[in-house]
């Protein structure tokens, strides 16, 4: 036994192939291991903020729906700014298209000359 230790210790050929066998070996368990330690971590994180979500003081129904009254009243006020808006804009615009199309027909009922 002792000849067979001193003559692997001895090879570097049969040293280089062990060190690469124990590295792969290595590189498994680690491997096995980190995804182990990273599923335990998923899971704790999950029973943590299930706990919390079932320990919360309250009706989750009456939450859900007062947040849902908060948000449609604020989508509303959002909604009619932005009509408010557009009708504001869509007049100035209209305004000011209506000047350029009366500049392009006197224009044109002028025989094509600009007056600039």
């Amino acid at each position: 036994m002792s000849e067979t230790v001193s003559h692997i210790f001895s090879n570097p050929l049969l040293m280089t192939i062990l060190a690469v066998a124990g590295l792969i070996v290595i590189f498994f368990v680690v491997k096995k291991l980190f995804k182990a330690a990273l599923i335990t971590v998923l899971l704790l994180l999950i029973g943590a903020l299930l706990y919390h979500g079932f320990s919360t003081p309250g009706d989750v129904e009456q939450k859900m729906k007062g947040a849902y009254e908060k948000t449609k009243a604020q989508s509303e006020e959002v909604l009619k700014q932005g009509k408010e808006k557009i009708a504001k804009e869509g007049k100035k615009l209209t305004k000011e298209l209506g000047r350029t199309v009366a500049e392009k027909a006197k224009v044109f009922d002028d025989g094509g000359q600009a007056d600039e």
